[in-house]
């Protein structure tokens, strides 16, 4: 069973091995126009702005409904995305390393259409 999300984040640099790959998934997200064509020096100070993000194997990162302010980067580990659809919970994608997600909830000030939770091994995500 996923548990929530706890006092998991901590505000860290972006590890210079990491860097490339999170500006890479940055850069990628084809929903998100502005950070496809984003400076260089604006794309730094972005990346020197996030915080990393830890999960432990099935804890929660943010579940269907909830409000959404950030979007995230997965730099290591799977995410599972599952929708509940009335008594159903529906497997919907698993993300891999370089993947993102939550841009429509920090875009458009919607809620979480799915819930996300790490797989069966830790996860770390950059926001």
């Amino acid at each position: 069973q996923p548990r929530r999300l706890g006092q998991t984040v901590r505000r860290l640099a972006v590890p210079r091995e990491a860097r490339e790959r999170v500006e890479r998934a940055l850069r990628s997200t084809g929903d998100v126009l502005v950070l496809r064509e984003l400076p260089s020096e604006a794309m730094q100070e972005l990346l020197d702005g996030m915080a990393a993000v830890h999960l432990e194997p099935g804890e929660h990162l943010f579940q269907q409904g909830d409000s959404g302010d950030s979007m995230f980067v997965l730099e290591r580990g799977e995410l599972l995305l599952q929708r509940r659809e009335g008594e159903e919970e529906l497997e919907m994608l698993k993300l891999r390393p370089g993947a993102s997600v939550g841009e429509p909830s920090l875009l458009y000030d919607e809620p979480r259409s799915a819930s996300a939770h790490a797989g069966e091994q830790p996860a770390v995500l950059w926001s």
